[in-house]
């Protein structure tokens, strides 16, 4: 997985949740990202619905007080899940109309030469 790929995943999905206020909750995410689990202290559920439908949470063996957080990433990026493809087209289009304005930029700057 890309570096932008994780950063949309990171700023779609689990920045946006109304729990992430809780220290080193990027830092939790990206791992969950990139290898698929993490253990994480306590037991409480740190995303709610949407991105949190796809973490499972059970007990971690050999650690006390901590839970073993599971994030399937490509469950979750499939195509038949519609939170996930709505955000990916929103964020498409955007980068797609940014990109638009900044080769029109280019273009007016070189005019100058």
């Amino acid at each position: 997985m890309t570096e932008n790929q994780i950063q949309f995943l990171l700023d779609n999905f689990f920045s946006h949740n109304q729990l992430c206020d809780f220290s080193g909750w990027k830092k939790i995410a990206t791992k969950l990202i990139k290898d698929g689990k993490c253990i994480v202290p306590g037991d409480g559920h740190l995303w709610g619905t949407g991105v949190g439908n796809y973490i499972q949470r059970e007990y971690a063996p050999g650690a006390v007080g901590c839970s073993l957080l599971k994030f399937d990433v490509k469950a979750f990026a499939a195509p038949d899940n519609a939170f996930f493809v709505n955000a990916l087209e929103q964020e498409i289009e955007n980068t797609q109309a940014y990109l638009e304005t900044v080769e029109r930029r280019l273009k007016e700057l070189k005019e100058f030469q």
